[in-house]
């Protein structure tokens, strides 16, 4: 269909100039060059080298089917391709990735399409003269018949001839014209077949020039499709040979390897089968050997057997057991490193490491899960318990005859004489560990202790049972023990005591010491690896050695119960000897315990303070007889012993004088003295003469009664020095005793007392005068005394020492009512004297009467 194959042979029908058709941007079409055209998959527009996009440029609509060529077309026909439906989304990446080398092409080819514009417009100006083209290319200048000029209708999609109003349209028939023409002459059908052929030809002119164009991009399309096709068949031909060797393969090789692997797994399994029937066998024969070692004594031996026994019930629980320590650890730890799991180097395989020696194999089947070894691990326990009891028994017998030599005043222990101790109990601990009953060892040891502690008691005294007297308590009467204690001498009765307190302290002082080495020995036996919490042992031994402390003060503390009225009648040097040796065994033991003990501390300090009770009443009568009794006359010398007495109240304020400190050997205060201290003629620091008066910053006049009063007093100076912790109850029973004093003066000789109790006539000035020296001597006293229990008293407690102050107070009320005695007294002798001297004045006789008065 060119311009010299499809002219037609009648004349053409004149038609108008055809409109000029805008020029449309269109895509870019590959140039065909067919001179360079070589077929096959190595040609330049193979798929191999441009890929598939060029097909992209041909088929816009892949899924619309091609309307069939022309029969005198030589284009062949082009099956359709079944492509995918691809989104336009999908080409976004790739365009951005070509899009700079794209525009860098369009920029070097836009000079070559205006070249070839130019090229255009020259050859449309030459006319019919030039070359004659060939088929395939169209006259660039020659003008071809606008398809404006073709009714739309045969643009329609629904185009058939046979319908009339089509037919019609096609031929531009009016109604009008129906009735003068005549549809079967030549002139009536002639134009409308030449306006038919033309519209034809115009419509094919245009396609013929549209697929000019586009024909090479057609066949380059074209070709990329056939080496695609080449291609793929041979990747379809490659994929079939490699499905026939993979076959191969899998018959020859893989098949047969595998049919390999699964008879070596049933070798295996019957292997495991065999060895697991043997380690049955063993278990049995294992059981029946740790029996006999258990009943042979062989407790060691035993446990390694009892351990595999386990080991092969509960592998897991085997492996995280910690290893056996002691002589058995440092054996197996020979055997492991000589059998090549410790070693560097690897073992010979000469000689190959025993398999049951050091290190346990594992076992091919759990003994757990077979139902006939169902009550194995009642029978591993009772043989474990048998076991632990037998070395509880043995570590009791053994801390037991330690503790009895530690009792009974053994030497001390030396280093030779300790490490046989540890190596005595390091084989029975270790043994313990293992059995993990070191709990129930600690729980019988605490009853052993318990009972020898009570044996203690019963060696000193045989007729102590601890039941009955825990349940009599200390104040029982019947009480055989009690009688025989307080019908002993209080010598007899300390030495006693002593040795009593002796051989419970080394109890506990021995309990203490094998605590001590049983940690040391486990700490030695847990050091590869803790199986014990040796912080709750340690706890659970302490505990125990308080326990015993507790005990043992607390069978001390009935003991000395039983005296308590004979402790209490005991004078000051006798009462201390036994308090001391008591509150050193006390405090002895709450060091050792690091505690307070309360069982025997109460009772000593119930015991000082019913003595205090009793020294203290003994004090208030005897001072109250000594001033009844008193005549109230002067001393006509001051003893230098009663000086020197005063002097040590005075210095005590700022220190302990020796002589307040009471020795066992001391018997100054063997008992209350109802003597007045004038007896006293020598001077113990045979420096100071005697003198009429005693000197408290001041001279005083002082009588017998005072003066022993001042030696009473001294003896409350040495409660406060020796027994410190009654300090409180004693600076009670100080300002109640010279309260006492302060009252029994008053009554004495402000109230006349005297007259009755001493058998004096009258009260005279004297005697007031006297009674004022003795309060004058308290007075200044007092304040000594007030600052010697300051030094011994807590900050807490000094705040009660105002109560001296107010005693102070009263002492100085009751001088300051002596004083107005005296004066009332002496202001009625004056009075008497003038009424006197009034009633007998004469002038003859006014000097013989006032001299008689004066001389009076």
């Amino acid at each position: 269909m060119s311009d010299h194959a499809s002219s037609p042979s009648r004349p053409a029908t004149p038609v108008p100039a055809l409109p000029e058709i805008p020029q449309v941007a269109r895509p870019f079409r590959l140039n065909w060059d067919t001179s360079s055209r070589v077929r096959g998959p190595g040609s330049e527009w193979s798929s191999s080298t441009q890929g598939f996009n060029a097909i992209s440029t041909v088929l816009n609509n892949p899924h619309r089917r091609q309307a069939p060529p022309k029969a005198h077309s030589s284009l062949p026909a082009v099956p359709p391709a079944n492509l995918p439906r691809v989104k336009r989304k999908d080409f976004d990446s790739y365009i951005r990735a070509i899009a700079p080398e794209w525009e860098r092409f369009e920029r070097n080819m836009q000079p070559g399409r205006d070249g070839q514009e130019q090229t255009d417009t020259s050859l449309s100006s030459r006319g019919s003269t030039d070359t004659p083209l060939t088929p395939r290319t169209p006259r660039a200048g020659k003008l071809i018949t606008p398809l404006s000029s073709v009714p739309q209708v045969f643009f329609n999609a629904q185009f058939n001839l046979g319908d009339p109003q089509i037919f019609n349209a096609v031929i531009e028939h009016q109604e009008e014209d129906e009735g003068s023409s005549d549809p079967s002459s030549l002139s009536y059908s002639l134009p409308l077949l030449e306006k038919l052929s033309h519209h034809a030809d115009t419509i094919e002119q245009h396609l013929v020039r549209e697929i000019s164009l586009r024909s090479t991009s057609f066949f380059a399309a074209l070709t990329n499709l056939q080496d695609l096709q080449t291609e793929s068949e041979e990747c379809l031909d490659r994929i079939s040979k490699l499905r026939g060797l993979l076959k191969e393969v899998d018959e020859k090789g893989a098949k047969r390897g595998l049919e390999i692997v699964r008879t070596e797994c049933k070798l295996l399994n019957l292997k495991s089968v065999c060895s697991g029937v043997k380690e049955v066998g063993g278990v049995l024969e294992m059981t029946g050997v740790a029996k006999g070692l258990v009943a042979a004594g062989q407790w060691g031996e035993a446990l390694t057997v009892i351990e595999g026994v386990e080991a092969l019930w509960d592998p897991a629980a085997a492996e995280a057991q910690p290893p056996v320590s002691g002589r058995e650890a440092r054996a197996e730890f020979v055997r492991v490193s000589t059998n090549g799991r410790l070693s560097p180097l690897p073992p010979m395989p000469e000689s190959p490491p025993p398999e049951n020696e050091g290190t346990r194999k594992a076992p091919s089947i759990p003994l757990s899960s077979l139902t006939a070894f169902s009550s194995l691990p009642a029978h591993v326990r009772a043989l474990t318990m048998e076991i632990a009891s037998s070395l509880t028994t043995e570590l009791v017998s053994v801390l037991k005859l330690d503790l009895r030599d530690r009792v009974n005043g053994a030497p001390e222990q030396n280093g030779d004489v300790n490490l046989s101790f540890k190596d005595r109990l390091r084989p029975v601990l270790q043994g313990l560990l293992r059995t993990k009953g070191i709990r129930e060892a600690t729980v019988s040891w605490r009853e052993v202790v318990t009972s020898e502690i009570q044996g203690i008691m019963k060696h000193h005294l045989p007729s102590f049972n601890t039941g009955e007297e825990e349940s009599k308590g200390p104040n029982a009467a019947s009480s055989g023990l009690a009688n025989l204690l307080r019908s002993k001498e209080h010598g007899e009765f300390l030495s006693l005591l002593s040795q009593l307190y002796t051989s419970l302290l080394n109890g506990i002082k021995g309990i203490q010491a094998q605590n001590g080495i049983l940690i040391e020995v486990l700490q030695s036996l847990l050091a590869p690896k803790p199986s014990l919490d040796i912080i709750s042992f340690q706890e659970e031994l302490l505990d125990i050695l308080s326990s015993t402390a507790d005990l043992s003060n607390k069978l001390a503390a009935i003991v000395i119960g039983y005296r308590s009225e004979q402790h209490a009648q005991l004078d000051l040097p006798g009462f201390l000897t036994f308090f001391n040796a008591s509150w050193g065994f006390v405090v002895q033991c709450e060091v050792i315990c690091r505690r307070m003990i309360m069982g025997l501390r109460g009772v000593v300090l119930g015991q000082a303070k019913h003595f205090l009770q009793t020294f203290h009443q003994a004090r208030i009568s005897q001072s109250a007889k000594l001033v009844e009794d008193e005549l109230w006359n002067p001393m006509s010398e001051v003893p230098a012993a009663l000086q020197h007495m005063a002097d040590v109240l005075v210095d005590s304020a700022v220190r302990d004088s020796p002589e307040l400190i009471v020795g066992e050997t001391d018997s100054s205060t063997s008992a209350p003295n109802p003597l007045p201290p004038q007896s006293p003629s020598s001077n113990p620091n045979g420096s100071a003469p005697s003198s009429k008066y005693l000197r408290i910053e001041g001279p005083y006049f002082c009588v017998s009664a005072t003066g022993a009063v001042l030696g009473l007093l001294f003896d409350y100076l040495k409660l406060v020095v020796n027994l410190p912790m009654l300090n409180i109850d004693t600076m009670s029973r100080v300002i109640e005793f010279l309260k006492a004093f302060n009252s029994r003066t008053c009554q004495v000789v402000l109230g006349a007392g005297a007259m009755r109790s001493a058998g004096l006539k009258n009260i005279t000035a004297k005697h007031l005068a006297l009674a004022s020296q003795s309060l004058s001597i308290m007075i200044a006293l007092i304040p000594y005394v007030r600052e010697t229990f300051r030094r011994h008293l807590s900050p807490t407690q000094a705040v009660m020492l105002i109560e001296f102050d107010k005693l102070k107070r009263d002492f100085q009320e009751h001088q300051s009512e002596i004083h107005s005695k005296l004066i009332s007294i002496m202001g009625d002798r004056t009075s008497a004297h003038v009424k006197s001297l009034q009633a007998s004045f004469t002038p003859s006789a006014v000097i013989s009467p006032a001299a008689r008065d004066l001389e009076c």
